[in-house]
């Protein structure tokens, strides 16, 4: 005879995936097949949903209302906060709606209205009036569309590894604003790369061209031309 199991106990048990899925989105580094065994640190973890919690397990998903997820300096906000399981009852893949906040206390910042954490890539992904900025190299991309690889610092910190953008891309650095329909960031070697209608305006003045490589620790720039667009450069005269 099946054992049965009481309703609450199940319920537990997702609650305990729930909790260990939000902290992995947190973690150092997550490959695919090593989920189970993430290490998600000693640092203690509180998950609030204010407005409840709705489990579905025909979906396999559970989703939790008005949510906010904090551990060490990271935390995570949205007004819902969903998980999947796959067939094998392992968590697949974690998603946020609406009002989406993610945060590193004085690293970076992100947001947009929609979250997808894919666990089989460890990436990422904002879509909807996404942004995100490195707080300490005071850098900013803007796009319709943004995936960020996060790590951790020497001193433990959650920082941005890398970032690519999508669409109606803009970014800003303390020396350069542009604009692209493509871009990536490189936050270690704090390199640039944008293509697609790109404009770099610096004080000296305005840089059109087909792809730009952008070094954001100098301020200095490279554009290249497309074959039938050249480089364009507008100058912007010292009043002195």
């Amino acid at each position: 005879m099946a054992k049965k199991i009481h309703p609450h106990h199940k319920m537990d048990k997702l609650m305990k995936n729930i909790v260990f899925v939000l902290a992995a989105i947190f973690s150092v580094s997550l490959n695919a097949g090593s989920f189970g065994k993430q290490d998600t640190g000693s640092d203690p973890i509180t998950v609030d949903a204010d407005s409840g919690l709705k489990c579905d397990q025909n979906k396999k998903k559970c989703t939790a209302f008005n949510a906010i997820v904090k551990q060490s300096d990271k935390n995570l906000r949205a007004k819902t906060v969903s998980v999947f399981f796959n067939n094998a009852d392992d968590i697949d893949r974690v998603t946020a709606k609406t009002a989406v906040k993610l945060s590193s206390a004085g690293r970076f910042r992100a947001s947009g209205d929609h979250l997808n954490f894919d666990l089989t890539k460890g990436n990422a992904v904002l879509t909807g009036h996404a942004m995100a900025e490195d707080l300490e190299r005071k850098q900013r991309i803007k796009a319709n569309k943004i995936v960020l690889q996060l790590k951790k610092d020497k001193f433990g910190k959650t920082q941005i590894d890398w970032a690519e953008a999508f669409k109606n891309v803009d970014v800003k650095t303390p020396k350069t604003v542009a604009s692209s329909q493509y871009g990536k960031h490189n936050g270690a070697k704090e390199e640039g790369c944008l293509k697609g209608n790109v404009r770099l305006t610096q004080k000296s003045g305005q840089l059109n061209g087909k792809e730009a490589i952008m070094n954001l620790r100098t301020g200095k720039n490279k554009i290249i031309s497309g074959k039938k667009r050249p480089v364009r450069i507008l100058l912007t005269p010292s009043k002195s």
